[in-house]
């Protein structure tokens, strides 16, 4: 691996052709972002790196647009963490009484702040806590 600035480059080998011939194929791997801003860039990938926490892989899909893959590993995330994401996504829902539920057990209020200023909140506590 070769780092670059916040990136890193794996070198991963590849065969190909009916020969089984090797190559060597150059795959970028994103660096955990260190504020929101540095999170906003890596939404133009295609996914996030697996080595990131779990829980920036959650708030990476819901900033992609896929609710749905974002609380599928929201909801295995069982820590407090795991339950401020369940709750903001559910709030982004519309679902108030079941976002309310994830709020009260990840020891959070019901945030009065807007959809994007909590997500920011939520990035940056993962990205300086993880």
């Amino acid at each position: 691996m070769v780092t670059f600035g916040n990136n890193r480059y794996d070198f991963v080998p590849v065969k190909i052709g009916i020969l089984g011939m090797e190559i060597v194929r150059n795959r970028k791997s994103m660096a955990k972002p260190e504020d929101y801003d540095d999170f906003l860039t890596t939404l133009t990938q295609a996914q996030p790196t697996p080595d990131w926490p779990e829980a920036l892989i959650a708030l990476w899909y819901d900033a992609k647009g896929d609710w749905g893959a974002s609380h599928d590993i929201a909801q295995e995330i069982h820590t407090d963490m795991g339950s401020w994401i369940h709750g903001y996504l559910h709030r982004k829902e519309g679902d108030e009484w079941n976002a309310g539920y994830w709020y009260r057990r990840a020891g959070k209020p019901f945030p009065k702040v807007s959809l994007e200023e909590e997500l920011k909140g939520i990035v940056e506590f993962v990205v300086q806590n993880s």
